[in-house]
């Protein structure tokens, strides 16, 4: 019992002992600078014995308090740093290395390249760093460390799936720092016929910052039913701890497996006790484009696209008529094939048409097939408007489109169209189509012969109509979309408490108190134009239920563009010369390549060991 409590002695190194026995303190381990042994213990009796015993004839040579002594221990000691420096200078190597294998690893995923071309990458780098340093005196260190990076298929696979990983763990931390949040969901097929969930979250943070990004792809191996929807998506949010309870809206397209009455996702989701109360929008960008199908104008969009696929059928035909367009100097020398299913298809299948209808004429009265409704008026100035019509909803297609898309401003440009379009129906009565200018061109080739616009006030009526009818939805956030883009606009204080209870549950009478505060708050009036969020400096405590409000109106989706994109993405991610990718490396690749996020490599390496290439 005595000997296990008596405390442990302990020797300390005096930097006497350098110059006396040549022994130095190296990671707090006695080293002798002759021979490189370790003595375990730095008792000056320990050191002596080892010094007069195995150099003993040191002393001979080098006496003590000399000068060549003094050189003598200079030299070792330096030495001694010399061979620490090297292996540093290795693990500088190997961490340099691995770090530009990360790097490049990324620029690789976020071009949606092959793992394998890491290998090409490396050659190349090779082959330019043989010209270009061959002058320099390190070319062959410059090579080696070029050598050393790590880029094969599956160290670049490796790579992309740790970087990958990192980037949803900081997403995972802004979902628990987050206020609310909202979901867009969208489904599609990959290139081996595999049914793929698109999952993007969008968080609003007390600051009122906004962020977008990748969930999860979810791939669908059965069915592509609601129920299935719904189960995949629980189970993310059960395995990854989603803070559901944050969530405010879902926005997803029109499909029955979606937007069902009973069986749809959204519908599974309102019956489910763990899902909180929400909106669910169908995405607007999908509607814009829905509320344009009817616009089929058959007499001329069947002639067109006949025309078309009867020219690009055959490589003849298309090679002929490629050089008779070079011949008249058309703008394009070529057509364009029409998809049903992109969405501004039809407007440029149509542009083209017009912008290289002369020389269509010429090719097929070259050919003896002349086509009579190229050259008639009226079929003419029905091509004109359709051109004109698809161009403007192609435009507004485009103003929906894109990244950290605000209601408000969604909203915005939907009213402002179907203002657009009350006003061209007007001018169209009166026979004016100034805003037409193909149209308007067509018209002016055939003055003598009158121009009956009562067709095309027909089509224009029904298209506001049917924008209107369809977006019936967004009017009622529309108010408080406005409010919250400008907190001091003359608004009906009743109809928009109203509104707020009706889509957030607010009490009524707290609403309509502190708008009448808020909009008589002189200190926040006098900080309107110098701040460019109001938000971020109103009191939470003074103006809760107006800051909830703003706060969830912010992380609402309006669409599902970034699914769309991200479809877009995965079509070239996962093509048929990669068509074995499996599920898990395909949700890695296209995190990376959309992700707004961007992995701590510095981190990655100091929590792994590094090795060169082989």
């Amino acid at each position: 019992m005595a000997s296990s409590s008596k405390k442990v002695k302990t020797y300390h190194f005096h930097s006497e002992w350098e110059e006396q026995y040549f022994f130095t303190e190296v990671k707090g381990k006695n080293v002798c600078l002759l021979c490189n042994t370790s003595v375990s213990v730095a008792k000056k009796g320990n050191i002596e014995r080892h010094h007069t015993t195995v150099h003993s004839n040191f002393e001979k040579s080098f006496p003590l308090h000399s000068v060549a002594r003094k050189e003598k221990l200079k030299q070792l000691k330096n030495q001694l740093i010399g061979q620490q420096s090297i292996f540093l200078r290795t693990v500088d190597k190997n961490k340099a290395a691995t770090e530009a294998s990360y790097r490049v690893s990324q620029i690789i995923a976020q071009k949606k390249k092959p793992y394998e071309d890491g290998e090409m990458i490396k050659q190349a780098f090779l082959e330019a760093a043989d010209s270009l340093f061959a002058n320099f005196r390190n070319k062959d260190e410059i090579l080696s460390a070029i050598k050393s990076m790590q880029l094969s298929a599956n160290t670049v696979m490796r790579r992309v799936e740790v970087m990958s990983n990192d980037i949803f763990l900081q997403l995972r931390t802004d979902l628990d720092n987050c206020v609310y949040f909202s979901l867009q969901l969208d489904e599609s097929t990959d290139v081996v016929e595999t049914a793929q969930m698109a999952v993007f979250v969008r968080m609003v943070f007390s600051d009122f910052t906004i962020k977008e990004d990748l969930l999860k792809f979810i791939p669908l191996k059965g069915y592509t039913t609601g129920q299935e929807l719904f189960s995949h998506l629980k189970n993310i949010i059960s395995s990854e701890k989603i803070p559901i309870s944050k969530m405010v809206g879902l926005t997803t397209d029109g499909a029955p497996a979606m937007v069902g009455c009973d069986k749809g996702l959204v519908a599974l989701c309102r019956k489910d006790e763990t899902f909180p109360q929400f909106l669910s929008y169908h995405c607007i960008i999908h509607q814009q484009a829905l509320c344009g199908n009817f616009l089929k104008l058959n007499n001329v969009m069947k002639l067109v696209v006949k025309i078309v696929n009867k020219i690009r059928a055959q490589a003849l035909q298309r090679r002929l008529f490629k050089t008779l367009a070079d011949e008249v100097d058309c703008q394009y020398g070529d057509l364009l094939l029409h998809s049903g299913v992109r969405w501004l298809s039809r407007g440029r299948v149509l542009k083209r048409f017009n912008d290289v209808l002369s020389g269509i004429v010429q090719f097929f009265k070259q050919r003896d097939e002349p086509i009579p409704e190229l050259e008639n008026s009226i079929w003419l100035r029905d091509f004109g408007f359709l051109v004109d019509i698809t161009e403007k909803l192609n435009e507004l297609n485009l103003q929906l489109q894109g990244r950290d898309k605000e209601l408000a401003e969604m909203i915005s440009d939907i009213k402002a169209f179907i203002r657009k379009l009350e006003f061209w129906e007007q001018n169209l009565i009166n026979s004016d189509a100034k805003h037409f200018p193909i149209l308007s061109e067509k018209i002016s080739q055939n003055p003598l012969e009158p121009y009956d616009s009562k067709y095309h006030v027909e089509i224009v009526s029904t298209l506001k109509n049917n924008f209107k009818n369809r977006f019936k939805d967004f009017d009622e956030m529309a108010l408080v979309a406005q409010f919250v883009g400008s907190p001091f606009m003359e608004i009906d204080i009743q109809q928009f408490a109203t509104c707020v209870m009706q889509n957030f549950g607010e009490d009524i009478a707290a609403t309509e108190m502190e708008v009448i505060e808020f909009q008589n708050d002189l200190a926040l009036k006098s900080l309107v134009s110098s701040t460019k969020c109001i938000w971020s400096i109103v009191s939470k405590d003074k103006y809760s239920v107006l800051c909830r409000v703003a706060l969830k109106v912010k992380a609402l989706f309006s669409s599902t563009y970034l699914c769309e994109s991200s479809f877009s993405n995965m079509k070239f991610i996962k093509n048929k010369y990669r068509n074995r990718l499996t599920d898990e490396h395909l949700d890695n690749c296209i995190r990376m390549a959309v992700s707004n996020y961007t992995a701590n490599i510095k981190k990655i390496i100091d929590e792994s060991e590094c090795q060169p290439s082989h």
